[in-house]
């Protein structure tokens, strides 16, 4: 099996990114149902309708993909706001886009 080129990888990589946003935005539209889960890679692996291909992951952030936000008015600690604000703008992430990432990250290890 052969390698990709560099400039081949990025293009596969854009391609792939590129599709996800156009079906984000048929997602928005209401054209499609919502974003599947994701499937185990074993689990296309072992899927005869895949077999014989080369795989290739892309990180895709899904919190720049959710439908519609939501807002809401919550209470913290005082102190506990000035640190979110601190490691967001480290981070050069909104207030809000941090506790999406803290809360994904929270359900996604439970």
């Amino acid at each position: 099996m052969g390698r990709l080129a560099g400039s081949n990888a990025l293009l596969l990589g854009l391609d792939a990114r590129l599709g996800m946003l156009f079906r984000t935005r048929a997602v928005r539209a209401g054209g499609e149902e919502g974003i599947p889960e994701p499937t185990r890679l074993e689990d296309l692996a072992s899927d005869p309708d895949y077999s014989g291909g080369a795989w290739t992951l892309f990180d895709i952030d899904l919190s720049r993909i959710n439908a519609r936000a939501e807002r809401l008015n919550i209470s913290l600690p005082e102190r506990l706001v000035q640190r979110i604000d601190t490691e967001a703008r480290r981070r050069k992430l909104s207030r809000s886009a941090f506790l999406a990432l803290a809360a994904e990250h929270e359900m996604s290890t439970a």
